[in-house]
């Protein structure tokens, strides 16, 4: 079991007021905003609007996270075995108390799920079949990609229950893209993208986060996170929305704050890097390699002008 510490955590989201949330406002001005996008040139119109699509509910895969749920459980020493093969360090690896090695605690989500959610069933069996996906299919993507995978999880469970929830369901989105159309693909490449953006707006407005301690919750990573997900992240269309809002340790945002966060959100995201993220991707020569787009749909979605709106197919090609 999670000892108290971590049960502690457990909240129940709904309604700010009644959870007792406090306020934080946030250190952010106008002054502190990154610089205004300026890309597209001659196709600055197309650029701006991929930019308002991708930036909206629209573009969100939150509410199409069905995972799989027909899975045979794994045996505790299969699971041990998995990690201990691919993450190094893992046995002596404990939790964020220093007391409970995580391998304990990753076999109970597996099995039970996370504490935070155990008043809310749906979250709860979410996160168990996420991870059960995760590991019965990592085995079968590429040495390096599993490894980062495996490492990530790992990692998250010396942080929170919050953390480890966010990065199980990411990893679960990443991981099962790769098997959905070329536009589901492109989606969850979106999806790490704008996950890129708010880790880097949390760490540009709350640059000693990472050294808080316990006694200030709300002034940690994971619960600055939650906060800034819960108040703009269904307008910009990002994932963890619902993950966010069970998190008892995050603190309420006002809008003309958030208003301030989404303009850092729309200055940071941008076209030019998803569509070089796509190309480095796609260009990758070695074997084993990371990749987040499948060849095969690039060339079926490039070579059907039903779906791809009369694309110039040869040019993916020589871009």
């Amino acid at each position: 079991d999670y000892d108290e510490l971590e049960r502690e955590e457990k909240g129940g989201g709904g309604d700010d007021e009644y959870y007792g949330l406090p306020h934080i406002p946030v250190s952010i001005t106008q002054e502190k905003l990154p610089p205004q996008r300026d890309e597209g040139k001659q196709n600055k119109l197309l650029y701006d609007q991929l930019h308002t699509y991708f930036l909206s509910p629209n573009c969100s895969t939150e509410k199409k996270k069905e995972v799989e749920k027909d899975i045979p459980p794994l045996e505790s020493n299969q699971i041990v075995q998995l990690f201990q093969d691919n993450v190094k360090g893992f046995d002596s690896t404990l939790d964020r108390t220093g007391s409970t090695p995580v391998s304990q605690f990753i076999l109970s989500t597996y099995y039970t799920g996370l504490p935070l959610f155990d008043d809310n069933e749906t979250m709860k069996h979410h996160t168990i079949n996420a991870l059960r996906y995760i590991l019965a299919k990592v085995s079968g993507v590429p040495e390096k990609t599993r490894k980062n995978f495996l490492t990530r999880i790992v990692d998250a469970y010396t942080a929170c229950q919050m953390e480890q929830a966010r990065v199980i369901d990411a990893v679960y989105g990443t991981l099962s893209g790769r098997d959905k159309s070329f536009k589901e693909q492109i989606l969850n490449l979106i999806d790490i993208q704008k996950e890129q953006v708010l880790n880097q707006i949390v760490n540009r407005f709350n640059p000693n986060a990472w050294r808080t301690g316990d006694d200030n919750p709300q002034g940690q990573i994971p619960h600055i996170i939650s906060s800034y997900c819960v108040k703009i992240g269904n307008q910009l269309g990002l994932r963890g929305y619902d993950t966010a809002m069970m998190d008892r340790n995050r603190f309420t945002i006002d809008d003309k704050d958030a208003e301030l966060l989404k303009e850092a959100f729309h200055r940071l995201f941008t076209i030019t890097d998803l569509i070089n993220t796509i190309v480095s991707d796609v260009n990758q020569q070695d074997a084993d390699v990371e990749r987040l787009i499948n060849l095969q749909s690039l060339t079926q979605w490039a070579g059907d002008p039903q779906v791809n709106n009369n694309f110039e197919s040869h040019s993916i090609f020589y871009y």
